[in-house]
């Protein structure tokens, strides 16, 4: 990956949604064989190979999340952090407050 593309995922700003090249590939494969398995949903082999490619693609996409995750840790700036953690817990119906024992709490 080059270090221009890097600039643009990686600022805040632009708000670049780009996925790594190995994910798209494996995407890609995976509606493949998702049409192969529905216009034949009787052949085994197809649909072994679509889960074992769901597999992969859910492991890539962990991978790409967690390396996001670092990359924001390791840059050592609070304002990315901050967005990243507001964006995490801002599509949660509620989040629950931290606390030591069963019943005081820390923070909430």
């Amino acid at each position: 990956m080059n270090f221009g593309l890097l600039l643009i995922c990686y600022t805040p700003a632009s708000g670049c949604k780009e996925k790594s090249y190995s994910l798209r590939k494996c995407a890609a494969r995976k509606r493949k064989l998702w049409s192969k398995m529905h216009r034949n949903s009787l052949d085994s082999k197809v649909r072994f190979e679509y889960r074992e490619c769901v597999e992969k693609w859910r492991q890539i996409l962990q991978n790409d999340k967690t390396a996001r995750e670092e990359h924001i840790v390791e840059a050592n700036n609070l304002g990315p952090f901050y967005r990243y953690v507001n964006q995490r817990i801002s599509s949660r119906s509620s989040v629950i407050a931290v606390s030591e024992d069963k019943w005081s709490s820390i923070a909430t």
